[in-house]
């Protein structure tokens, strides 16, 4: 069984869901004097927390390329597995795909539930850019926000996922000397629902159904036929069930 060959996305289409959450915040910069103001919209990108505070360091000292903060990085932490979601094992969704020829239909069962956890880093120059970006992310988790994934598009299944927010740490582990510039960081941790899709298979649509009735193995006694009428129909078009019953 294992070993055949299927990808869904599912795991990437959670990154990707989860990222679209905050690539568009902005941050709003004013003049001394407060009559002006300017939003600048906060660079968001996939990478781990450590591997940024590095490149950071570097371009603090000189080495590499010079990073415009506020900044904002997020990362796949984890992945455990979520009992309090599980359905039944051999339930499924079912898609038709007849043709005049020959009726068949996609079936997939249902999928199995995870939690993802997820770390969104804030990197800023001031404390005061930071509060403003933690504010404008945490108004809309109560602790948690629902958003829509489109998750099998050939069975036509969309599920609306739960992104929950665990906690806020701040990050204050900038090693280098008092004349460089500090960056002040916070790290937000979420758990996000995750559905693990099992590979479709076609099975093909039982239209009759024949049913011997015997005493013994060389009598039949009467034979019960339940079919679809008509015997061409879809299970999308009007039909009826018809049951029948002959003895010989």
């Amino acid at each position: 069984m294992l070993g055949q060959n299927f990808y869904f996305s599912s795991l990437r289409n959670t990154v990707v869901g989860f990222g679209t959450l905050f690539d568009n915040v902005q941050i709003n910069r004013q003049d001394n004097d407060s009559a002006t103001s300017k939003l600048f919209q906060v660079p968001l990108s996939y990478a781990p927390r450590e591997h940024y505070m590095a490149t950071l360091r570097d371009a603090a000292k000189g080495v590499g390329i010079q990073s415009t903060l506020p900044r904002m990085s997020y990362e796949m932490t984890g992945l455990t597995y979520d009992p309090t979601r599980k359905l039944a094992t051999t339930g499924y969704k079912k898609q038709e795909i007849s043709t005049p020829a020959i009726q068949e239909f996609n079936r997939q069962l249902n999928p199995v539930p995870y939690i993802a956890t997820f770390d969104l880093n804030i990197y800023t120059r001031t404390i005061e850019d930071s509060l403003q970006l933690i504010e404008q992310i945490v108004a809309y988790f109560t602790p948690s926000f629902s958003i829509t994934i489109k998750e099998i598009p050939e069975m036509n299944i969309s599920r609306d996922v739960s992104v929950t927010l665990d906690g806020i740490q701040p990050q204050d582990t900038w090693e280098n000397t008092v004349e460089e510039l500090r960056v002040i960081s916070w790290a937000l941790s979420f758990s996000v629902e995750v559905s693990i899709y099992p590979p479709i298979a076609q099975s093909k649509v039982i239209l009759q159904a024949i049913v011997d009735i015997r005493e013994s193995a060389t009598q039949i006694d009467e034979t019960i036929t339940v079919a679809v009428d008509p015997i061409t129909a879809k299970e999308s078009d009007a039909h009826a069930i018809v049951t029948s019953i002959t003895q010989p």
